[in-house]
């Protein structure tokens, strides 16, 4: 057979389908997750965080938390344990056993709850120091003894000792879940990771409430439909510490994290990291451990929930909402609000124009003003021989002043910047304060004089009887005034620059 006809395909090429398969084909992802329409439209999932110097990455990181352990320790022992003795004991009568007995624990916790914490291979453990307790002529809790196995006898023996008052479950105290959310221990090796981008990226953000840490983003929570927007999104990803061991089907156990994402100052426009709640609890050490890994990384401000500034800031519109816009709730879950660019409060444009026609009133009664100083200082000394004031002009001036009475009339001819730019450019939606559009404005005016001017003649027509009485001079008046009015504009210019 020939090199030809070896090179020869009848078959078609297979079709490519369309969609980020990497998703859509993995049958681990939730249903809701891999049937959305934007992950059927998307070909691939862009970052924004490798061009700014953040991939997908991981670095070993000195991670302990055995003293803010140690405090929930015993506020779990001191404060929860002793609550919920208390409030049980008090419902038996006073020479009762049980009572007896609840009132023995209670009052060996109070007394040694400090010396019952334990550092046991780099993790705390609480256990009694001494026997405590006698039921049945048995010691109860006995010295070594955990501390929660001996709670958990006491539950039980309340349940079968009349009136069976109940014991609250351990479960249930606030400091017994803090406490085992910060006892991890510092013996083992630690890293701080942060994902965003490619099938990893897609993964970890996915199971954020999936490997250790439980929150409102668990796939069989309706909030966790915002986990559609996290991964779809350019600008989220997250930052978790894990020892690396396999934890369960999803991966390695995520001991800490919070969702990271690239946002904009509103007004200067440069972009920053915003860093989300830390969950299960927020710790300073682990704050320390994200930012030091961030700043490792990127040349832009880091702030956590909270800081000075965060609200001056907010997120980019992903391109993606305009092909497949995301239902409500699908949006990446915040726990600390960002508003979207497009989401903010719209301008007031009004305002910006009530700036430009204030302005027409301040020149107006400007360019009014120092016209008649000029005609008074001519009137008094004619030999000044003011050329602006040759032949009819002075007499037009005097007319304007008779008929139409005091105000601002020599300026009401003046051609409008309320007017001119609302129909020109530029628009007032570009600007972020009615300053920035007054500046603009100004700037506008002189780069397109030629067509200001003509419109000051135009406006001069409306003068009505004087033009008739006074045709050359009407025109001479007008280059006059408005020679006046670029001065004023030149000078609120510069006093807008300087202020």
């Amino acid at each position: 057979m020939s090199t030809a006809e070896t090179s020869t395909n009848p078959l078609p090429a297979p079709e490519k389908k369309p969609g980020v398969r990497h998703i859509i084909d993995n049958a681990k992802y939730p249903d809701y997750i891999k049937t959305h329409a934007v992950f059927a439209k998307l070909d691939k999932i862009t970052k924004v965080f490798p061009g700014i110097g953040l991939p997908n990455s991981k670095e070993d990181c000195e991670y302990s938390n055995i003293n803010d352990a140690r405090t929930d320790a015993q506020n779990l022992l001191y404060t929860d344990m002793r609550t919920a003795l208390y409030n049980t004991l008090s419902t038996y009568g006073m020479d009762t056993p049980i009572r007896v007995l609840l009132s023995a624990v209670y009052n060996h916790i109070g007394t040694y709850y400090m010396a019952m914490v334990l550092e046991e291979e780099g993790k705390l453990a609480i256990k009694f120091n001494a026997d405590v307790g006698v039921w049945d002529t048995k010691v109860f809790a006995r010295k070594g003894e955990s501390a929660f196995k001996v709670y958990n006898k006491l539950i039980e023996k309340c349940k079968e000792t009349p009136p069976t008052t109940p014991l609250v479950a351990l479960e249930t105290l606030t400091y017994f879940k803090s406490f085992s959310a910060t006892n991890i221990s510092s013996g083992k090796k630690y890293q701080v990771c942060f994902s965003s981008s490619g099938q990893d990226g897609a993964w970890d953000i996915a199971t954020i409430s999936m490997r250790g840490i439980a929150s409102c983003q668990a796939w069989n929570t309706p909030q966790s439909r915002g986990l559609i927007g996290s991964i779809a999104s350019k600008y989220v990803g997250v930052l978790y510490i894990t020892n690396g061991e396999p934890f369960n089907e999803y991966g390695s156990k995520m001991l800490r994290r919070a969702m990271t994402r690239f946002a904009i100052h509103k007004t200067t426009k440069k972009p920053a990291l915003l860093v989300d709640r830390t969950y299960p609890a927020d710790e300073a050490n682990v704050r320390s451990i994200f930012k030091k890994f961030l700043q490792s990384k990127v040349n832009i401000p880091i702030l956590f929930t909270g800081e000075l500034g965060w609200a001056d800031y907010c997120l980019p519109v992903d391109s993606y909402s305009t092909v497949t816009p995301l239902a409500p709730g699908e949006n990446t879950y915040m726990d600390n609000k960002i508003p979207w660019k497009n989401a903010l409060q719209p301008k007031d444009l009004q305002t910006y124009y009530q700036r430009v026609a204030h302005l027409d009133q301040e020149l107006s009664t400007k360019v009014h003003n120092s016209l008649i100083k000029k005609l008074d200082e001519y009137c008094l000394d004619k030999k000044t021989n003011r050329e602006e004031f040759k032949g009819g002009v002075a007499n037009l001036i005097l007319a304007m002043k008779k008929h139409l009475g005091g105000g601002t009339f020599l300026g009401h001819f003046l051609p409008k910047l309320y007017n001119y730019c609302g129909t020109s450019l530029p628009k007032a939606d570009q600007f972020d304060a009615p300053k920035a559009y007054e500046k603009a404005v100004i700037k506008h005016v002189f780069v397109n004089m030629k067509t200001f001017d003509a419109t000051a003649n135009r406006t001069c027509m409306q003068m009505g009887k004087f033009i008739k009485f006074f045709p050359t001079s009407s025109n001479r008046l007008v280059t006059l005034a408005m020679s006046e009015y670029k001065k004023e504009l030149v000078a609120r210019y510069k006093d807008l620059i300087q202020n």
